[in-house]
């Protein structure tokens, strides 16, 4: 009890095309967002910058996120680990000032989205592409996230196998079903 890890991003889920994957051995940040919303993924950086790349900050780098983990997180990713009365205190107070800090300018960001998307004049073959790339981006998250969930041997040891996988594969990382429309 009392250790608290804790991720609070905006995930990328479309793959890294070449380039990129070149660029990231040489740490070039790794683009989230189509440059047409270049000023969401500004006001992003300044707030990972404000909560985690401060003097003072309460939200320390976590450590280590695992290599086959990597390609979920963004370069904007809040991961930290805390522990004891401090960190329940950091929990209660500064992550939940980053969590909807994050989570306002999310809603903005697909605000913004649906605006462009009504007026968008993309064809329905590249709109196609696109859902397609972002559907299985999703589908590859929850796959790993189902098969290397880290609270499962908490969650077995407390609840038994059968309800923990139930909850893992019914409800924390379900089976998605996409509709084409």
């Amino acid at each position: 009890g009392g250790k608290h890890l804790v991720a609070i991003d905006f995930q990328p889920i479309l793959p890294l095309s070449e380039q990129q994957q070149q660029d990231e051995e040489e740490t070039i940040k790794r683009e989230i967002l189509p440059s047409k919303y270049n000023m969401h993924r500004d006001k992003l950086s300044k707030l990972h910058s404000h909560y985690c790349l401060c003097e003072n900050t309460t939200l320390p780098w976590g450590g280590d996120i695992p290599p086959a983990a990597q390609r979920f997180f963004s370069p904007y990713a809040v991961w930290t680990r805390l522990s004891g009365d401090d960190g329940l205190n950091v929990l209660k107070n500064d992550v939940w000032d980053v969590f909807v800090d994050y989570l306002d300018l999310y809603i903005d960001l697909m605000k913004e989205v649906v605006v462009q998307q009504q007026n968008d004049d993309d064809d329905d073959e590249i709109k196609q592409q696109q859902n397609t790339a972002i559907q299985n981006g999703h589908t590859d998250y929850l796959n790993y996230r189902r098969a290397n969930d880290p609270a499962r041997p908490m969650l077995r040891s407390l609840y038994g196998e059968e309800w923990t996988e139930q909850l893992i594969e019914g409800v924390l990382f379900p089976m998605l079903s996409f509709s084409n429309e």
